[in-house]
């Protein structure tokens, strides 16, 4: 089954394909762009503007991301009236049905839309999709047989025929198929990274395959000693297990070179580990000088967030003093988003629970927070 996250993804394609439009068009856009999800603005453009490119993926999204699913695929199945060929709006309604649990509408779906002979792009998601019904039957055979031709399919990213093999050997695990699950790990690990974000999006969905995927993830880990990837995976289930000590130690000694990709998680790991071991002001300043580096460092600011949410280890005004300088130094966008959100909480905390101590100057404030 395609993840949520497809919903957004395909959202953002749909709504660069109305750059250039005639001015009717870009003034549609420019609501979208105010509407911040709001039903109220999205059901007005759709009224006036129904054939835009986007106005229904971004309708479709707002409404899914809302908790609206039913509703998510009424707008759905009206905007397919108005733009049938929309390979975006195909896409996203086989990920819906899927996610609503309504797998033969979902199936039907996939094979409509590869009968159809779509662009390259689209077939591989039709296809990851295909792949992931099979597995929610335990069609291991069929699984497999789906991931070759997806793998030949023209354009199709390493890191998705390197998930849908690490999807097959995790149910294979499950089915007690050792080799199996062994032999379809190599084969994800030999196609790039994309073997451990899919198990972990797999076990979150599902907790009670976590030892499964344990068990999978060490055997790996022995037979690909240099894969980064594998030992940082096992480096969190110390971390996971309270082995504090042995996890921070194994970062020291994860087998190099380290790919430039994983940089940023691996200090921001570092941190954690740090911060869970009660160093506070060390764990501090390790991520405010990653932040310093690049406010934009999601893994630092979730680390920070994390910490101050779930443990309040620090002083309300530290966190803040962090956060606002990288809002300060971010471009518009949803992390900037998230920081002002953060921001505006833990201002929230300070005036409510720690009035004594001086506020920052209120001109250094981000609109919202100042009121």
């Amino acid at each position: 089954m395609l993840s949520r996250s497809l919903l957004f993804a395909l959202l953002g394609l749909s709504l660069l394909t109305a750059c250039g439009a005639a001015s009717r068009a870009r003034f549609a856009n420019i609501e979208i762009s105010k509407s911040r999800g709001s039903p109220e603005i999205l059901a007005e453009v759709r009224g006036y503007e129904p054939l835009l490119p986007g106005i229904w993926a971004y309708s479709v999204a707002a409404a899914a991301n809302n908790g609206s699913p039913e509703e998510a695929l009424r707008l759905l199945e009206r905007g397919l009236t108005f733009q049938p060929r929309d390979t975006d709006l195909q896409l996203m309604r086989v990920n819906l049905l899927m996610s609503m649990g309504r797998a033969q509408e979902g199936s039907e779906a996939i094979a409509a839309g590869l009968a159809s002979m779509p662009i390259p792009q689209a077939e591989a998601w039709l296809r990851a999709a295909r792949i992931g019904e099979l597995l929610a039957m335990n069609d291991l055979e069929a699984a497999e047989a789906e991931t070759i031709i997806l793998g030949g399919v023209r354009d199709v990213p390493p890191s998705m025929v390197a998930a849908s093999w690490a999807q097959i050997a995790l149910v294979a695990e499950i089915l007690g198929q050792r080799e199996r699950a062994d032999a379809a790990m190599d084969l994800s690990l030999d196609r790039g990274p994309g073997a451990r974000p899919a198990l972990l999006e797999a076990t979150v969905m599902a907790p009670e395959r976590q030892a499964a995927d344990r068990n999978l993830r060490r055997r790996s880990a022995l037979r690909h000693p240099n894969n980064v990837d594998m030992a940082l995976s096992l480096i969190v289930d110390q971390m996971v297990a309270g082995e504090l000590s042995e996890a921070e130690a194994a970062i020291s000694d994860l087998p190099e070179p380290v790919p430039a990709r994983l940089a940023q998680e691996i200090f921001a790991l570092h941190a954690r580990i740090v911060l869970l071991q009660e160093r506070t002001q060390e764990g501090l300043a390790l991520l405010t000088e990653q932040l310093n580096q690049n406010p934009g460092n999601s893994f630092a600011l979730e680390v920070l967030l994390e910490a101050w949410l779930n443990r309040e280890q620090f002083q309300d005004q530290e966190v803040y003093e962090v956060l606002e300088q990288c809002w300060q130094r971010l471009r518009p966008g949803p992390t900037r988003s998230k920081i002002e959100a953060a921001l505006q909480e833990v201002m929230s905390r300070i005036r409510n629970e720690e009035a004594e101590r001086p506020l920052p100057p209120t001109n250094s404030l981000p609109p919202n927070a100042q009121n």
